[in-house]
């Protein structure tokens, strides 16, 4: 599974396992999975990350997702590969806006 992940001065894309979001009581029991380095480094990899000046301008209702942003994604995806965003409304821009990713399976971490 990938994970978009929104820092302060980007978006980052990682991988991760799906099955352990997966889990009745995920959200409490992910972390366990950061308790050490060992344990962190086997659970989640940083595919790629990139910097933007106006995040808004990456990914927003009006306008949709940049190229920038879609080269991203599309570069760091596999065919039917699911995707977990933070946020309802990027879910939402991504299926409306990449018509060919939208038959993925798209988590919000909100709803854990």
């Amino acid at each position: 599974m990938l994970i978009l992940f929104e820092t302060p001065s980007g978006f980052a894309i990682f991988t991760f396992c799906g099955l352990l979001i997966s889990r009745p009581n995920a959200l409490e029991e992910v972390w366990l999975n950061f308790t050490d380095r060992w344990k962190a480094e086997s659970a989640v990899l940083l595919e790629e990350f990139r910097t933007f000046k106006d995040k808004s301008k990456a990914i927003n209702k009006s306008t949709g997702v940049s190229k920038r942003l879609t080269d991203m994604i599309m570069n760091c995806r596999f065919p039917e590969q699911k995707i977990a965003v933070g946020k309802l409304e990027y879910k939402r821009i991504i299926e409306e806006r990449l018509v060919s990713i939208s038959s993925w399976f798209i988590y919000i971490f909100e709803q854990l």
